[in-house]
């Protein structure tokens, strides 16, 4: 099942660079871009896993935790990188674009270096982390 998501109203133009996402704890973020900020859950930014009934998060939601927790990068035999870790990096593009209205890629994948890096300020204001 597809989940509806409601864009952030970020200004045309917008690029990654401009964007702020604050992981605030394990449900919740503050988006940012510019003065314009607002608060969602996972689900609100289009990660629930519609599998499910319940209010789960999905893989991106967990992807972007673990970024979160090493700054926006993430080396590929890094703790929090699996064998699956590609996929969920794919729908964890694949929601961000959706969410922020922006076509370039969030994320660069550096294959020489085997890490991703986000193009955006991820910031991890967890208080258990």
């Amino acid at each position: 099942r597809k989940i509806i998501v409601r864009p952030f109203a970020s200004p045309t133009g917008t690029t990654w660079e401009k964007v702020v996402i604050r992981v605030l704890d394990e449900e919740r973020a503050e988006l940012q871009v510019g003065r314009k900020k607002e608060t969602r859950t996972f689900a609100n930014m289009g990660m629930r896993d519609a599998r499910r009934s319940d209010d789960e998060p999905n893989a991106a939601w967990a992807m972007l935790l673990v970024l979160a927790r090493n700054s926006g990068e993430l080396g590929w035999g890094d703790e929090g990188a699996s064998d699956r870790a590609r996929a969920h990096m794919k729908l964890l593009r694949s929601h961000l674009r959706e969410l922020f209205s922006i076509e370039d890629d969030p994320i660069k994948d550096y294959k020489s270096k085997r890490r991703w890096r986000t193009k955006f300020a991820l910031v991890d204001q967890r208080a258990d982390r």
